[in-house]
């Protein structure tokens, strides 16, 4: 069975509640994973997201970050950041949650300021227990979706001008080898590779009105060609290979404006 599952960093679902309902109505994903939501989970706007058939999972905080899942199905064995024993993150970046056979992550990662800063450690440090987190809550015989906004360029050519942002906290070797780590649990990028006609598990979509591919940003920053702000899709193929194609044709969208949050 092919599971459709979308992920959009939509930066504040109060202000874009227009064109999430949108996206939902056009693409119909089976699992929409949402990215600095910036609402507290019981201030998600849920009636319309509802009335649409979806279950909304939220884990939020006020003004800042918040991560959501919303699903054709109620989400099950909900797991709300790191849940490892150890403190606490303060920032809701990490929501996890079973749909029949496959788990899907949302994740919000730290942007990381500027190099050597306090934001800059946050970061390492949020990679890496993410990956530990994935050590100790996936099981490698199940098919485990990390989907989300990782705030990591892994290659040059995931950005339009890549000496602008060269030895940045989107790019330095230190974050792109934490990502490398993660995704040696077992994840594949699902954009990067063929799927050589296997059934499809996971698809990403982009900001509704905005270039489809690995890169989403707002149009201010669309403009200079300054794309930035990674959205990934990486999938744990267990046992049998599991494959990877965008939605077939996507229908233009009409441009909405664009509204400030």
């Amino acid at each position: 069975m092919v599971m459709r599952i979308g992920t959009w960093n939509v930066n504040s679902v109060r202000v874009r509640e227009d064109r999430l309902l949108g996206l939902l109505e056009r693409h119909a994903p089976d699992v929409l994973a949402l990215q600095e939501i910036k609402v507290e989970s019981h201030a998600f706007p849920r009636e319309g997201v509802e009335a649409l058939g979806y279950h909304v999972t939220a884990y939020g905080q006020k003004t800042y970050n918040g991560v959501a899942l919303l699903s054709r199905t109620p989400a099950e064995d909900v797991i709300q950041g790191f849940d490892d024993g150890e403190e606490e993150d303060p920032q809701a970046r990490l929501l996890a949650a079973r749909f029949g056979d496959t788990h899907v992550i949302s994740a919000y990662f730290p942007n990381g300021g500027e190099l050597g800063s306090d934001k800059y450690a946050y970061k390492l440090a949020w990679m890496r227990r993410l990956r530990r987190w994935l050590d100790r809550h996936a099981d490698a015989s199940q098919a485990w979706a990390l989907v989300g906004d990782y705030n990591v360029a892994p290659v040059e050519a995931d950005v339009a001008m890549p000496e602008r942002w060269r030895d940045t906290t989107l790019t330095s070797d230190e974050v792109r080898a934490a990502l490398t780590e993660i995704q040696a649990f077992g994840l594949v990028d699902v954009l990067a590779t063929p799927s050589r006609g296997r059934p499809v598990l996971v698809v990403g979509l982009p900001e509704a009105g905005l270039p489809q591919g690995r890169w989403s940003a707002h149009r201010s920053r669309l403009r200079d060609g300054a794309a930035r702000g990674a959205i990934h899709r990486r999938l744990h193929r267990p046992g049998r290979a599991q494959g990877q194609a965008a939605l077939g044709p996507r229908p233009r969208l009409p441009r909405p404006r664009m509204k400030r949050p």
